[in-house]
């Protein structure tokens, strides 16, 4: 029902989709031996019964709320009735209880005290609202609980109204939605929907943990970093550049061009989250493909790529590689204090260990044309590229 409503919403069109039917139907095969008709008919016949049952017990809550509220204004609180129920918890313990089921024993002593401990409580408290509660307050009360009652009834109303298939959004309108779809989906698909049920013989359904069942997920698993826009496919951030996973901005520069075998566009990239580079050549959080580097950090990597995000790898041992298929990045532990990182088949990058960083020192493209790089610590440890010398070819 969740899905249906949900596809409802988000589509705007009466008739749901073959897509979302063959979902249900695998859910409805994990979970219970039948077909999706079969429980539309169940729903439909038993809806009015269920609706009237929590119309009930919604009204029998409210009721008892208006009354316990009353009750403890006027300080009248029902004693007599926990002890007895303590009582009560304690003299179901039997021996035949206890072979049946070993936690039963526990269980209503538990109850038993709870119960013995709310109404040294509720004495206390019948005690203190006789003494202290003004007038005023009893009559704010009063007032409220009169509300309360006058909706109990009201609630059991509404809740029927569910069942009502001319109400847009009630329970009853989703059926008969469902149930015309599939009938449509039958007719599309007339194999698709073959009984698992025999007649004559016991039927038996296997259930495997999340193989088929679906189960409504209210809350997304927060995101961890921001999305690789050429895997991910719908956008990743606004126009104005705010990515939409983190809420990152992030903009970028080209100084200058330089063609050849090698060419050079020295784009700068500015990041907001890039606190790294706070203190970087280039100015705080603004990185290039010329100043991406690997930061140590509990013994393992987190690499700071020239768009501005950032991975989080396993430091390898010696002769280790690591495949990031997402970003199609392969780092290999060459040695103890060099790192190489291929991207795909076109571009190598050899990062060369300072400290508690790994720096880019050498990149080389597969047409064998590449570019070295020297980096120099000028103030505060922070490393400042100094030379950038291309080269074609073997060295």
């Amino acid at each position: 029902m969740s899905l249906a409503r949900s596809e409802l919403a988000h589509t705007g069109k009466i008739v749901l989709g073959d897509a979302l039917i063959e979902v249900m139907v695998g859910h409805l095969s994990a979970t219970i031996v039948g077909q999706l008709e079969h429980f539309l008919t169940i729903a439909q016949s038993q809806l009015p019964g269920l609706l009237e049952q929590a119309g009930a017990l919604g009204e029998e809550l409210v009721l008892d709320l208006a009354k316990g509220m009353r009750a403890l204004v006027d300080g009248d609180m029902d004693v007599k009735g926990r002890l007895a129920s303590a009582q009560q918890h304690i003299t179901s313990i039997n021996t035949e209880h206890l072979k049946r089921n070993p936690f039963h024993i526990f269980t209503n002593v538990y109850s038993a005290l709870r119960d013995v401990q709310v109404a040294a409580g509720t004495s206390m408290a019948n005690s203190a609202a006789k003494l202290l509660m003004p007038a005023q307050a009893k009559k704010r009360v009063y007032e409220q609980t009169e509300h309360l009652i006058a909706m109990a009834p009201e609630l059991r109303v509404q809740l029927r109204k569910l069942n009502d298939p001319a109400l847009k959004g009630s329970i009853g309108s989703l059926v008969v939605v469902l149930n015309k779809a599939v009938q449509l989906w039958g007719l599309r698909n007339p194999h698709a929907l073959s009984s698992n049920i025999k007649n004559g013989t016991t039927n038996k359904a296997r259930y495997i943990h999340r193989q088929g069942e679906l189960e409504v997920r209210k809350n997304e698993v927060p995101a961890k970093k921001t999305a690789n826009p050429e895997k991910n496919g719908p956008c990743v951030g606004t126009c104005n550049s705010i990515n939409f996973a983190l809420g990152t901005e992030s903009l970028g520069h080209t100084d200058f061009s330089l063609p050849g075998p090698f060419p050079i566009d020295w784009t700068r990239t500015y990041c907001s989250r890039l606190s790294a580079y706070d203190q970087g050549a280039l100015g705080a959080r603004w990185i290039t493909e010329f100043t991406t580097r690997f930061d140590l950090h509990d013994k393992g990597l987190v690499f700071h790529d020239s768009d501005g995000r950032e991975h989080k790898y396993a430091l390898k041992p010696v002769g280790k590689a690591h495949y990031d298929a997402i970003e199609n990045l392969t780092l290999v532990r060459v040695t103890e204090n060099s790192l190489l990182l291929c991207r795909g088949f076109e571009r190598r990058e050899t990062y060369v260990r300072h400290g508690d960083r790994f720096l880019l020192a050498q990149i080389e493209l597969r047409n064998g044309a590449g570019v070295m790089l020297h980096h120099e610590y000028r103030h505060a440890d922070q490393p400042v590229l100094s030379d950038l010398i291309t080269y074609q070819g073997d060295l």
